[in-house]
């Protein structure tokens, strides 16, 4: 194992870590693989990966994409939300289409209502009509005075 390595799996970028998730799900399709009688070629050519792309699984270095886990789910008898939890831990729970477009709505009114407050502010602050015409064409006391000095 090279330094590189070693330091992706400290790191825990996805790739290369064999997390206690990733070989939680590796030894799930292990189990399931080695009841159903399958070779991991046939597994891989079930999931459409390569034979060592479907080694990596089972060893826990690496795991499906997050597109695969229907077919995952399918092929263990688990539900998607099962296989999630297997992977990602009990605390990050998979994100539907809806409730992404909730949020996305939510962040809208909330930026309408960030908008409208600062229209009101601006127009608090600003002079009222008429008036900021008046404030530059009246004169300065110093332009009054002709912009002299008294000397004395």
């Amino acid at each position: 194992m090279t330094a590189r390595t070693d330091r992706k799996r400290a790191e825990g970028d996805g790739t290369m870590t064999a997390s206690g998730r990733n070989l939680a799900l590796g030894e799930a399709l292990r189990r399931e693989r080695t009841r159903r009688k399958e070779r991991q070629a046939d597994a891989a050519t079930r999931f459409g990966v390569s034979q060592p792309s479907y080694h990596r699984w089972e060893s826990g270095e690496n795991r499906p994409d997050d597109a695969q886990f229907a077919d995952v789910a399918r092929y263990l008898g688990m539900t998607v939300a099962e296989v999630w939890e297997l992977v990602h831990g009990a605390d990050a729970a998979p994100v539907s289409l809806e409730a992404l477009r909730g949020q996305v709505a939510a962040v809208e009114r909330d930026l309408a209502d960030v908008r409208e407050m600062v229209r009101r502010i601006v127009s608090e602050l600003a002079p009222p009509d008429g008036q900021a015409d008046q404030a530059k064409k009246a004169p300065s006391k110093k332009a009054a005075a002709g912009g002299r000095r008294a000397r004395g």
